[in-house]
């Protein structure tokens, strides 16, 4: 009897275990609120492109979320007295709005038309402090829609930061390099030559720093007791060559030296 009960004490233990663990996975986050502000002397229709995909790619992230009274926020900070008299509102006011709505960020975007071409700078406010938390800017000439898209989504990305993205490394020998492909994380992968060189220009526009040499688009294949590996090696100045090694035999551990660089990752 006591060896049954004592079964099913396990059992019910067990059981109490899974679904805990199921509950306590199943709990996220909470996502930063965050509120959009476009400004600037440009047509109304490039204000709301512009505005929906940097919203768009910002709550893409992990970390915020779109407040969901967008519409009211907006509509409260047309009716300031600045916005009345120049069609524009202070960042004390925004500030002010931002607590309000219970949202955590405001990010302003400034969109200006000169000589022919778009700039568009964003800075994102803390509401709690005031203090302009990240900012990043962009500019060229928009010819199409998909220019315009394309532009707002590298600003939408330049806001949220480096967040998908992930540094390992250095690596100075072939070992080293095979190593890696064996410690990747579920969910991320490779960055690949396009990846890194999005990575540069999101971090030019704000001033993020990357650890160059960047291995990018590696590839390690094995046939016959031997690897190869092959890809692109990026440098700061922004040179990418091409690089195929020759084989080395599985098993050994092999210490050549290959240049110091690293590897980033980037979320799938």
């Amino acid at each position: 009897m006591n060896k049954k009960f004592l079964l099913v004490a396990l059992f019910a233990a067990w059981c109490l275990e899974f679904v805990t663990s199921v509950a306590f996975a199943q709990i996220e986050e909470p996502k930063t609120k965050v509120a959009i502000y476009t400004t600037g002397d440009v047509d109304a229709s490039y204000k709301k492109v512009i505005g929906s995909k940097v919203t768009s790619v910002i709550t893409q992230s992990s970390k915020y979320a779109a407040v969901e009274r967008t519409a009211d926020f907006l509509n409260a900070l047309s009716q300031e007295h600045d916005y009345q008299r120049s069609g524009a509102v202070s960042d004390n006011q925004i500030v002010k709005i931002g607590q309000q709505f219970g949202v955590r960020y405001v990010v302003v975007l400034d969109i200006s038309d000169l000589f022919g071409s778009l700039f568009i700078s964003a800075r994102m406010i803390d509401v709690r402090t005031g203090v302009i938390a990240s900012s990043a800017e962009i500019g060229g000439e928009i010819q199409s829609m998909t220019k315009l898209i394309e532009i707002s989504t590298l600003l939408g990305e330049a806001i949220v930061g480096v967040e998908n993205y992930k540094v390992i490394g250095p690596y100075a020998t072939k070992m080293q390099l095979v190593q890696h492909c064996k410690d990747i994380p579920q969910g991320y992968h490779v960055a690949s030559k396009e990846d890194v060189e999005k990575m540069v220009q999101v971090a030019s526009m704000t001033g993020a720093m990357l650890q160059f040499p960047i291995y990018c688009g590696l590839k390690i294949s094995r046939q016959d007791k031997k690897h190869y590996y092959s890809g692109f090696l990026f440098y700061k100045d922004k040179t990418c060559k091409s690089i195929v090694n020759d084989y080395w035999y599985v098993g050994i551990n092999n210490m050549d030296s290959v240049p110091v660089g690293y590897i980033y990752l980037v979320k799938d």
